[in-house]
């Protein structure tokens, strides 16, 4: 006995069939209802090019932040180079913007385990991660979190790669394989060391 498709692309695949065998065989399936399951094909179908539509417009938009970001970047250390100019490198008179040589401490201790790593939404390619960041306790601040994949193949799954750094608690992952099952988990890092990995989320893109 045939077993139902978990895939969501073999899912739509096999609607299809199920359709076009209903048509052309109404005397071996009189109980079928193809123009039942038209109607709900189309509205999948229909929420499904809105939800690629929307993803697409998210990434555009990761895309137009992180060229701002660059901007922004460029501007401010335009500026400083320029006050250190005007103030002859005073530290006194930097730190009135922020901005001096004083080290800042080192943190102590390794940051905890990232919490509640979540897929927001993904499409072909692309991949939207939200996690929560490590909760209190005798931990380090995290300065950087690294987001790790690992996929499967006939042989088993491949060891942990590192896939993209984020600074915040949020990471749009594109070009990502298609077709392939894929797990993702987050590790936070300081220069005290790297925490635990946060739960791991399963994909198929």
């Amino acid at each position: 006995m045939a077993r139902f498709p978990k895939r969501e692309d073999e899912i739509h695949a096999l609607i299809n069939r199920m359709i076009s065998g209903y048509e052309a065989y109404p005397a071996e399936f009189p109980n079928a209802d193809p123009v039942g399951l038209r109607v709900v094909r189309d509205e999948y179908e229909n929420y499904k090019v809105g939800q690629l539509c929307k993803e697409a417009w998210a990434h555009l938009a990761t895309e137009a932040k992180d060229q701002a970001l660059e901007a922004l970047v460029f501007e401010m250390e335009s500026q400083l180079k320029q006050s250190e100019v005007d103030t002859s490198g005073d530290a006194m008179e930097l730190e009135l913007i922020g901005w001096s040589d004083r080290e800042i401490p080192e943190p102590a201790n390794a940051p905890g385990q990232p919490r509640l790593l979540e897929i927001v939404s993904e499409g072909p390619g692309i991949i939207d991660l939200d996690w929560k960041a490590p909760g209190p306790g005798p931990f380090g601040p995290p300065r950087t979190y690294v987001i790790l994949r690992r996929m499967e193949s006939p042989t088993g799954w491949s060891p942990w790669q590192d896939t993209t750094i984020a600074i915040q608690t949020r990471a749009t992952l594109t070009n990502q394989p298609l077709r392939t099952h894929l797990e993702y988990r987050v590790v936070a890092m300081n220069n005290a060391g790297t925490s635990i990995p946060s739960n791991s989320v399963a994909a198929v893109l």
